[in-house]
């Protein structure tokens, strides 16, 4: 998208611009927005698997409408080289380290075509362009030999970065997926223990309760969650709170309390109690 504006500002306020420049222009516009249309609906429509043509055609309109503006604008001389270097790093973003090389000996050809056609407007004959480009007696053969070593250096560094970043994103998708895994298989184990099991913050909050916690106590986790303890218990069983409170409080663990609570039909029940305080390795709640 940067070369796109940077191509519509050039062509749109460069005046001395000739006709096919902007014919090249508008065709690579309609292109542009063919392929963001495409790839936005590929899969309504089921262009999924042409759009990797689409992105090619969109390179090649690319490196064709910059070599068509280098080459208006100065040639070698021509201060949108960078043009093509945008395009070699849009091309790390799409396709592997071996495709973005080969992207970048696609925009090394189009250089040096581009150079070439340039000197030969001006020179008696191709065979005088071709010797003043290859001469290495002359700056124009180490100037064109160092566009296309930075070109490929450019390939080269961004395909790298890329490709490590797409392997951190992998790592990263593999770590959340076996994180989100464990998650559900403990909770499932959790949520089916014949005991009943809930948890407070250090604030005295309830943030879990599982389904024997929910028959035994009389509540609903998804009325109780989020609320603190000493307000959900304070009526019919003041105990449980007082113990669960005595943990974030005083620091105090109950190995096995046994008390009376009144249950949601209003009938006194026994129940027996144990807590524990989790701790992790850099505060404890």
């Amino acid at each position: 998208m940067a070369t796109y504006i940077i191509l519509l500002t050039v062509v749109a306020f460069w005046m001395h611009f000739p006709g096919y420049i902007q014919v090249l222009f508008i065709l690579y516009s309609i292109l542009t927005l063919g392929m963001a249309l495409a790839v936005t609906f590929s899969d309504r429509i089921g262009l999924h698997l042409v759009v990797p043509t689409l992105i090619t055609l969109q390179f090649l309109a690319e490196i064709a409408i910059e070599s068509g503006v280098i080459l208006t604008t100065g040639n070698i001389n021509s201060p949108f080289l960078g043009l093509f270097i945008l395009t070699i790093v849009s091309a790390a973003l799409v396709y592997e380290l071996v495709g973005t090389l080969v992207l970048a000996s696609t925009v090394s050809g189009a250089y040096a075509f581009v150079v070439w056609l340039g000197l030969s407007r001006s020179a008696e004959s191709d065979l005088q362009t071709l010797d003043t480009i290859f001469s290495t007696q002359g700056s124009l053969f180490y100037s064109v030999l160092l566009h296309i070593l930075i070109f490929y250096l450019v390939a080269f560094i961004s395909g790298m970065l890329a490709y490590r970043l797409r392997s951190q994103d992998q790592k990263l998708a593999d770590a959340s997926l076996a994180l989100k895994r464990a998650r559900l298989e403990t909770d499932d184990i959790l949520r089916h223990l014949n005991s009943g099991l809930l948890t407070i913050d250090h604030l005295g909050s309830i943030i879990y309760f599982n389904r024997t916690a929910e028959r035994i106590l009389g509540y609903g986790e998804e009325h109780v969650r989020g609320l603190p303890c000493s307000q959900v218990f304070a009526e019919r069983m003041p105990e449980l709170a007082r113990c669960l409170l005595d943990g974030i409080e005083r620091g105090l663990e109950h190995p096995r309390r046994e008390f009376d609570i009144l249950n949601a039909r209003g009938q006194m029940i026994p129940v027996g109690l144990s807590t524990s305080i989790l701790r992790d390795e850099v505060q404890t709640p």
